[in-house]
């Protein structure tokens, strides 16, 4: 198992496990679907690669009720590969 690898699984059964939250996703002015993320700061939020998240989005989370109107997307890379994804928000 490569390093980014490990850290994927580090992200999903430890980070996300223990930290994250379940987010609403308001798309076009309806909520679509949820997500789990992690909040990194009040501006950015980890999330796993095959999100469906994209600028414009504003995600609700559903045990805190903090929102994040996504401006950008960006991805984290270790060795040359993807290991997730941060929406930049404000």
């Amino acid at each position: 198992m490569g390093l980014a690898e490990t850290i994927r699984n580090d992200f999903k059964n430890s980070f996300m496990a223990n930290f994250g939250e379940v987010f609403d996703v308001v798309r076009n002015g309806q909520v679509s679907h949820t997500v789990e993320a992690l909040v990194e700061s009040n501006k950015l939020l980890k999330l796993y690669l095959d999100t469906d998240v994209v600028a414009g989005d504003v995600l609700k989370g559903q045990l805190s009720n903090k929102t994040f109107s996504v401006k950008s997307i960006e991805f984290e890379v270790v060795e040359k590969e993807r290991i997730c994804m941060t929406a930049i928000c404000s």
